[in-house]
């Protein structure tokens, strides 16, 4: 009978360890649910724009899908069970010779100098793509997540914004989106609840099959909905 039962143990410990030694495999790190980054090593090369996230004993605790990728580094979000992903988790990925493969973006209506904007209509600061608009103001090209900013107060935005200033090396102003324009280039496509202003007051946009809904927001809701709410900014050059 003790053969049996640490015959049935050795099998169980195989079975949870082994995929931690089979393929390739690398941690997540920067973790905040839903969201973390997958920094891609040098020899490894192919990695899916989804899949799935394992534990440290080899357990899938959910799947993920890639959201902006800069050099070796991937900006991922975890789309189940994110409170089970922590740094111990891994994701496989291949190893054959290849470049990662960035995540196929869907085509935007009505914006064709957008797909084919050269480097001069773009700037990249932190980590953040700004796109050049017809009245020569930059928007992100991705709304920021709302839990991607250390401080998630209204001051800590403010400072986020900040830092962006700072860290271009020409003089600027880093500012949010007023409503109206929220509604004209991102709402429709993105889906997601964004922050913005209007009248001078801070306001989250959405929208829905009804149409646009626009509500004050206090700092209390924007830390409860922080992993909902998304930030669009505007650069405009002095």
């Amino acid at each position: 009978m003790r053969r049996r039962t640490f015959a049935f143990s050795l099998f169980c410990l195989i079975f949870f360890i082994s995929p931690l030694f089979s393929g390739n495999f690398v941690n997540i790190s920067d973790v905040r649910p839903p969201f973390f980054i997958l920094k891609i090593p040098a020899g490894y090369s192919r990695i899916n724009k989804g899949g799935i996230i394992y534990s440290e004993t080899g357990l899938e605790v959910g799947e993920f899908r890639i959201l902006d990728i800069s050099g070796k580094k991937a900006l991922c979000e975890c789309i189940d069970h994110s409170t089970d992903v922590n740094n111990e988790c891994y994701i496989k990925v291949g190893s054959d010779p290849g470049t990662i493969q960035k995540p196929i973006r869907k085509p935007i209506i009505n914006e064709p100098e957008k797909r084919t904007a050269d480097q001069s209509e773009i700037i990249k600061v932190r980590g953040i793509r700004f796109v050049k608009q017809k009245n020569g103001i930059f928007f992100t090209e991705n709304p920021v997540p709302a839990s991607m900013i250390p401080d998630i107060s209204f001051f800590g935005i403010k400072n986020f914004m900040k830092k962006i200033e700072n860290r271009y090396d020409k003089k600027c102003k880093v500012n949010y989106l007023e409503a109206d324009e929220i509604k004209e280039y991102f709402v429709q496509r993105e889906e997601k609840i964004m922050l913005g202003v209007k009248n001078g007051l801070l306001v989250i946009v959405s929208f829905s099959g009804s149409g646009f809904r626009e509500n004050r927001v206090s700092e209390k809701i924007l830390s409860q909905l922080k992993y909902e709410i998304y930030i669009p900014l505007k650069l405009k050059r002095l």
